[in-house]
């Protein structure tokens, strides 16, 4: 059985950092893994503790040394920082080799000065060396065979009952756990519903072009696809742009970023390829690798590795600093020993260090903020060190910050769902449903037809395009037959379903046994642990994981006289009835930790209680200002305030609260941004209806103005930020219409007749750019691009009718054109 051996390499660092590299090839190769500078986080000077720490942490050391004595931390005339590792690996083997003395060396790569100190170290590790090296090879050879009896065999069998627990928890997805609690049960030999079940293809927002065959022929800038798409969907050519599958994001990019919002199935498509290969490992012939090469894998079965990052930074404990691939492997180690196969680590290794897995980061932001340094230096470590394919999950807000982003990868952006894939999910939603016994199979298409009439509702398209609402939707459309219009609504409907209506005289018996005087009561405990969770991640985008111990206590202490036993059957009922809260970890209290089936519903609960507060107003200005991590369980807090509660009075407060004072800070600015999304929500009609509505949408859309045209926040989110100001209504002239209905344009000055030279860049896109122009006549340039809404009016106008607004040319390329083209087209027009 295999064991995780790390080595620590001591060395001069800048004349040999070839042959450094060949005994860390020659560790690996053996199954040894290897600890130097090359896996630390980079520091502005080299790390003397941190340096003792790895040593000391070693099983097993070697030293190379040629010319160099090296850097001495404390001054001329005291012992090398290479000395010193020497001399901290005492307690364990130390294999040593020295540069032989006849090989030539660079001459600027011999420390002469130091030639005393470094023959009297020589001296002093004369009873270590293991042989004499010449070149990088030559080194890399001696390794190998100083280290054979030390070599580490892999075994793939030891993997299988790692990949047998991987394949059963992929299968369990979120709110699958909820609405099927068998699968909570491995021994359950009936009909679960599973993410293969229900999985529907994801598509990116990166645009693709694709041979007769369907192949992809080369990637494409967004800018640059949208004018082929105009002038490909008239040609109807083989040209056409489409949208990279996630599915061929995996395959094609080796270190591949997947950005997505809240609930656009980034996790579930993890847990889909994890699904897919572990089963092949474990059941190769149920087709479980050729259902992914369906979807566009061009790889064999990988060796799947899934970590879930905020597990990983959980185990690193509270005193880590130093994120190092080491580290990463670490708690890999561990978490094979936690399946019962410890001795899995060589092969895992093996394979990682063959290219041959697939590593699989889920949640880079939902690691607190303590530790996403820590976190992001060892996935860089890694990806440095072992040559595999890695696959990492994040929110699109939080990776916009330069401090969450990982060098050397590429990023793609999940894209919503279109109607077809709506239809595909629901249609694959009722078959599961029906299979698994919930309905019955003659209701099931007419089940279908009805909920797929329901989400082409213009107010739920937006909600049905997002794979984790239209999820909650099937969930509701099921129990109910209906769909409320609203996120907070549907969500609020959802929590029902699972927590009162699905069982409601367990649920009744369950209020009754813990003595509490409505169903409401029961709500209050689970938003409390929802706000609990969130408050105590560090104020970042982590989800909810939150000790036993924690939840007894909110449980026992705030709602339920200090009664412990019925905390206890509180949680049981929530976690296996419910399926609200997710257990897993240690038998005890304290190493029991919590989650809830998906973070968007940590998000709704927790806005819940900040809802259910005396201090709502307060409590939203404070939690406006803390960026994404926030963003969410305000806006819920304010959906469901205005539409469970009823209440827009004190959204609208809050709102007004929050604009008041002179913006100054970042954080300022974030709050501006997200009161402009909460009078969205609540709706500008009914804001302006209030009795100081008009007064804060006036205020709001000033602030809104004023951080858009000064370049407040990042680009991502300004761009965001001016998308809701134009919502809202922007005050700015230039980019709206007059009273009388025609574009009020501002100009920004005048263009003279004669020459003029367009553009200049020769490597662009389009063939004229650089090309010299004689004009004809004057014109003027407006301060803003015509928008949306002005050249709506054009076109109301009829602009498209009258000859006199073109040019000759223009006039020509509109043809029979009575509006623009793609104007009312389904997937590109947003109104």
């Amino acid at each position: 059985m295999g064991k995780h051996l790390d080595v620590f390499i001591s060395s001069t660092s800048i004349d040999l950092p070839e042959h450094r590299q060949a005994v860390v090839d020659a560790l690996l190769d053996i199954g040894l893994f290897p600890s130097g500078m090359e896996h630390w986080p980079v520091e502005d000077e080299y790390p003397v503790d941190l340096c003792r720490e790895k040593v000391e942490e070693a099983e097993l050391f070697i030293g190379i040394y040629a010319h160099r004595y090296g850097w001495r931390p404390d001054g001329p005339g005291t012992p090398s920082i290479t000395e010193m590792e020497y001399d901290w690996a005492e307690d364990i083997p130390r294999f040593c080799f020295l540069i032989d003395p006849s090989h030539p060396w660079p001459p600027d790569q011999i420390e002469g000065d130091a030639a005393t100190d470094l023959k009297a170290f020589k001296d002093r590790v004369s009873e270590r060396i293991r042989g004499t090296f010449t070149t990088p090879d030559d080194l890399k050879a001696k390794v190998l065979a100083a280290m054979a009896p030390h070599a580490q065999k892999s075994d793939t069998s030891q993997v299988l009952p790692y990949l047998r627990h991987l394949h059963h928890e992929a299968m369990q997805s979120g709110l699958l756990k909820a609405i099927d609690p068998s699968t909570k049960d491995p021994s359950f030999g009936g009909k679960h519903i599973t993410v293969n079940d229900v999985y529907t293809p994801l598509d990116t927002r990166t645009q693709v072009v694709r041979d007769e065959e369907g192949l992809i022929r080369w990637d494409m800038h967004e800018a640059i696809v949208d004018r082929m798409h105009d002038r490909a969907k008239e040609r109807d050519d083989e040209t056409k742009p489409s949208s990279l599958s996630a599915m061929e994001a995996a395959s094609h990019y080796s270190h591949l970023v997947v950005l997505g919002d809240p609930g656009s199935g980034k996790s579930t498509f993890v847990n889909f390829l994890a699904l897919g290969l572990a089963g092949h490992w474990t059941e190769a012939d149920n087709g479980w690798l050729e259902h992914l090469q369906d979807q566009g894998w061009e790889h064999d079965a990988l060796l799947p590795v899934r970590v879930i990052l905020r597990d990983f930074a959980q185990d690193m404990g509270e005193t880590a600093t130093h994120g190092t691939a080491q580290s990463l492997m670490g708690h890999i180690e561990r978490m094979l020993g936690r399946c019962d196969c410890p001795g899995a680590i060589t092969a895992v290794r093996d394979a990682m260090n063959s290219g041959q897995a697939l590593l699989m980061l889920d949640g880079l932001d939902e690691v607190p903020g303590d530790k996403r340094e820590t976190v992001r230096n060892a996935v860089t470590a890694t990806m440095r060190v072992y040559p595999c394919r890695v696959l990492i999950t994040c929110r699109i807000l939080s990776y916009a910050n330069t401090e969450w982003q990982i060098p050397e990868t590429e990023a793609v952006t999940l894209a919503p769902f279109d109607e077809d894939k709506i239809i595909q999910f629901v249609e694959a939603w009722y078959t599961a449903s029906a299979a698994l016994g919930n309905i019955a199979r003659d209701q099931a298409q007419a089940r279908i037809n009805d909920l797929t009439s329901a989400v082409r509702d213009r107010r739920l398209q937006d909600m049905a395009s997002n794979p984790m609402l239209l999820t909650v939707m099937a969930i509701v459309h099921n129990h109910r037959g209906a769909l409320p219009r609203e996120t907070a609504r549907l969500y609020q409907e959802c929590v029902e379903i699972l927590m009162w209506k699905w069982k409601p005289d367990a649920a009744r018996h369950l209020r009754e046994e813990l003595e509490l005087d409505d169903e409401s009561d029961l709500y209050r405990i689970l938003w409390q642990i929802a706000y609990e969770a969130h408050e105590h991640q560090g104020g970042h985008d982590e989800a909810a994981d939150i000790p036993k111990s924690d939840v007894m206590a909110i449980a026992a202490e705030d709602h339920l006289e200090g009664d412990y036993a019925k905390a206890q059957r509180f949680c049981d009922y929530v976690e296996e009835r419910a399926g609200l809260l997710v257990g897993r970890g240690g038998v005890d209290r304290q190493r029991h930790m919590y989650a809830f089936p998906h973070r968007t519903f940590q998000e709704f609960l927790a806005g819940c209680h900040i809802a259910d507060h005396v201090d709502f107003v307060e409590i939203i200005g404070e939690k406006a200002g803390l960026g994404a991590s926030w963003r969410e369980v305000v806006l819920l807090a304010t959906g469901h305030m205005v539409f469970n509660k009823t209440d827009r009075n004190q959204p609208i407060a809050a709102a007004q609260y929050i604009l008041t004072p002179e913006p100054t800070t970042e954080e300022d600015w974030q709050a501006v941004w997200l009161t402009g999304e909460m009078l969205l929500l609540i709706g500008r009609q009914t804001v302006e209806k209030h009795r100081i509505g008009v007064q804060v949408l006036e205020l709001a859309r000033a602030r809104l103005a004023d951080l858009v045209t000064n370049g407040h926040l990042e680009p991502v989110e300004r761009a965001a930020a001016g998308r809701t100001l134009s919502q809202l209504g922007d005050p700015r002239p230039g980019l709206d219409l007059n009273e009388n209905g025609v574009p009020d344009v501002v100009w920004s000055g005048q263009v003279e007749a004669g020459p003029f030279q367009m553009g200049g860049d020769s490597a662009a896109y389009n063939a004229w750019d650089g090309a010299e122009f004689n004009l004809k006549y004057d014109y003027w340039i407006a301060h803003y691009p015509v928008t949306y809404a002005q050249y709506a009016a054009f076109v109301a106008a009829g602009g498209y009718q009258e000859r006199a607004y073109w040019t000759d040319a223009g006039w020509e390329d509109k043809g029979d054109r009575t509006e623009p083209h793609l104007w009312n087209d389904p997937e590109w027009h947003i109104a």
